[in-house]
């Protein structure tokens, strides 16, 4: 009842409210039918009760005597077999809504299609639960779809119910059964609150806390569902929600997962760091997705918007940026700044304790046979006849050993400890992505104590 009166408040009029009447027994049913309808629900869903299975006469006396309380309110019958324990017969519905005028529709959550298929019922409403099945209800005449996984993902839910593919129903699905790999709650709650909405501590909590080995457990899982997706670029339902429903996870157990000895700025850290780890993850899952929307762009430009960015570190730091021939060329123009910014950033991070850095920052378009003569290395790379454009960021930072120069641009390859150099290891990892959109390619060549340097090769049409 509580529910009921307080979804209709926060609705305000402005949405219209359809309230699920489930208890375990009818009589229980009937009172909360009756109370939706008395507080304003444009309409009430009720569902078989669960774990005492009902035959077809007292599945046809339960649904019966909740449409009577609500009317003349809509009433949808609620088929999830798998929660109330037992299918709803057809033949119980048809006899419902001859019987019962305000006996409008179905909301169906059972699966496969065959079993959802046999409730697209002449003359009902049917609403689809799965999101896997969204294109093929309304293509078979569904009204609409309800679901569960637009609390936190609204917009992709949407989509496809406003356009609905087969490719957009099966990301749905697949996003569906990733979810529900862990408990829901936290990370909902977490979403939601990002989103602007706010949700009390006190709200779907647990049964019993964690211990704490359970929340180590809990969350290395979890880093390992992330790992995975990121290192393999693997499709799917879209990479950068899985990244943000399990980041939402972190984020919210952060807090958790030293047990109650953390102090309050430790763990405003670790929530910190985990948040910036789900922001870099989702700028480089982000990259995957070439955008192909090149123009002609000044390099001279993109190194001046990247040096206002960290204007604050350059001054600490007193860093020199030295800029030589910056050509003009073809670039996605917010992929370049990110690249910038990321590699300039590198320098800054990993300067020489007091001595200021120095980076510079060249560029020259030729035919690859001259780079060809210059550096052997990119004999096979390269085709001598074509144009590249090369640009070169190098530092006078601590380096780091040879052996790494191609590690480092994995995902969370790190090669300093975070209490050293804060970071994620994700940052190289996004560097090497964009320019592989460009259809180029970097390399790096350092010794360690003796700075670092980054060779980019972008064909120049």
């Amino acid at each position: 009842r509580l529910a009921a009166d307080l979804f209709l408040q926060a609705a305000d009029n402005r949405l219209q409210v359809a309230v699920q009447c489930g208890a375990q027994s009818t009589a229980e049913t009937v009172r909360l039918a009756a109370h939706a309808a008395s507080v304003g629900a444009h309409a009430v869903v009720v569902i078989g009760p669960p774990y005492f299975r009902l035959d077809e006469r007292a599945q046809y006396a339960h649904f019966l005597a909740a449409a009577t309380a609500c009317a003349p309110l809509p009433f949808y019958v609620y088929e999830f077999a798998s929660t109330s324990g037992y299918a709803v017969e057809p033949d119980v519905l048809r006899r419902l809504r001859e019987e019962s005028p305000n006996v409008v529709g179905l909301k169906v959550s059972d699966t496969p299609w065959a079993a959802f298929e046999a409730y697209l019922l002449p003359g009902f409403d049917v609403f689809v639960g799965p999101e896997a099945l969204i294109q093929q209800g309304l293509a078979r005449g569904a009204a609409g779809a309800v679901s569960a996984l637009a609390s936190a993902f609204p917009r992709e839910v949407a989509d496809v119910v406003r356009r609905p593919t087969p490719e957009g129903a099966d990301r749905l699905g697949e996003l569906r059964a990733f979810v529900e790999r862990f408990p829901r709650q936290a990370a909902l709650k977490h979403l939601l609150a990002r989103q602007g909405v706010p949700v009390r501590e006190d709200v779907r909590a647990p049964l019993r806390p964690l211990t704490h080995e359970e929340r180590v457990e809990h969350v290395r899982a979890e880093i390992l569902e992330l790992e995975a997706p990121v290192r393999r670029a693997e499709g799917g339902a879209p990479i950068e929600l899985r990244i943000e429903w399990i980041g939402a996870h972190l984020v919210a157990h952060a807090r958790d997962v030293g047990g109650g000895n953390r102090s309050a700025s430790r763990i405003q850290d670790a929530a910190s760091r985990m948040q910036t780890l789900i922001e870099d993850l989702l700028s480089y899952s982000r990259t995957n997705i070439t955008d192909r929307q090149f123009e002609k762009t000044e390099l001279n430009a993109i190194v001046e918007e990247t040096k206002k960015e960290l204007a604050v570190t350059i001054e600490e730091k007193k860093a020199v940026i030295e800029t030589s021939n910056l050509e003009n060329i073809y670039i996605n123009r917010s992929q370049f700044v990110q690249l910038m910014n990321n590699l300039i950033g590198n320098s800054l991070k990993f300067s020489k304790p007091d001595v200021p850095p120095h980076i510079t920052i060249r560029s020259m378009i030729a035919p690859g046979s001259l780079f060809q003569n210059k550096n052997p290395e990119l004999t096979d790379r390269l085709s001598p006849q074509k144009e590249y454009c090369h640009i070169s960021i190098s530092d006078n930072g601590i380096g780091f050993d040879p052996r790494y120069r191609e590690q480092i641009f994995e995902v969370f390859q790190r090669l300093y400890g975070k209490d050293e150099y804060p970071g994620t290891g994700i940052g190289l990892a996004i560097v090497k992505k964009i320019v592989e959109n460009h259809s180029g390619f970097i390399t790096a060549t350092s010794k360690l104590g003796r700075g670092a340097t980054f060779d980019i090769y972008i064909p120049a049409p």
